[in-house]
């Protein structure tokens, strides 16, 4: 099983040298027809990205959070489930969309003082293709075998990690946070688990997996709305996101009862 949601979800080193600042990157040029339709609709996607209300409100959370380097600083931003991102599907622009956050979190990062980040994603259901495409976007692979394990994930998580995950299944995300060790997840951008638990009917076996994650780790984050205009269309089927921090004040609340 991917990481990814490929159709509907069940909730749903530094390096030593300077850099170049990965602020809208643009892949790297490739002769095939299909190749640069798919640039060209990538570069798209940053355009707007870069002009819509939720790139603004974004930055600022993520200004506000990481104000300080030298207290929290950050070196690694690990993207999982995020999807095929060269495979035509009804769920290719989301994905895409996905991956032009990524890298805007990456450039808010550096601007607020981080200095470069080092990028990874991963995902089982990546194909050549689509390592190719993120190679080309100075994005770094790590490997699993199956959706519900970390795999190669779990060395590069510490806390000075963001786990980007807006579009994981319920076992991903019990992977994540209840079994790879309490409290390794330090940083997280991810699905709005106060929406989850909207979402699912009262007794559902899904309301019980999102009750088990708020109250065995989630509940003990502070949680940051993350949303604005211009950006998603209804088609692209995104699901809110929030900005997890361990260990602030305002933590998440299992509010309802089952």
């Amino acid at each position: 099983m991917s990481l990814a949601a490929v159709e509907t979800p069940l909730h749903h080193f530094p390096t030593a040298r300077k850099q170049k600042s990965r602020t809208n990157p643009k892949p790297k040029k490739s002769s095939s027809k299909g190749d640069q339709q798919l640039q060209s609709l990538f570069s798209d996607i940053q355009a707007l990205y870069a002009t819509s209300k939720l790139s603004q409100n974004l930055t600022k959370q993520i200004t506000s959070t990481f104000t300080n380097p030298a207290t929290t600083p950050i070196k690694t931003l690990l993207s999982l489930g995020l999807g095929s991102p060269t495979t035509p599907s009804k769920n290719q622009p989301r994905i895409l969309k996905q991956l032009a956050i990524f890298l805007a979190l990456s450039a808010a990062l550096e601007n607020a003082g981080h200095g470069f980040v080092t990028l990874y994603a991963q995902d089982p259901v990546f194909t050549r293709a689509d390592e190719s495409f993120l190679s080309s976007l100075g994005i770094k692979i790590s490997r699993t075998s199956r959706g519900a394990e970390l795999g190669e994930a779990t060395a590069l998580i510490d806390a000075a990690t963001i786990v980007y995950s807006p579009f994981l299944t319920l076992e991903a995300y019990e992977a994540l946070l209840l079994h790879a060790g309490k409290g390794s997840v330090r940083f997280l951008i991810g699905d709005d688990f106060e929406k989850l638990l909207a979402k699912w009917p009262k007794f559902s076996e899904e309301r019980k997996q999102v009750l088990k994650l708020v109250r065995g780790a989630v509940g003990g984050y502070r949680r940051r709305g993350v949303g604005g205009d211009g950006f998603w269309e209804e088609g692209d089927g995104a699901f809110p996101m929030a900005l997890y921090e361990r260990g602030g004040a305002g933590s998440v609340k299992a509010k309802a009862k089952m």
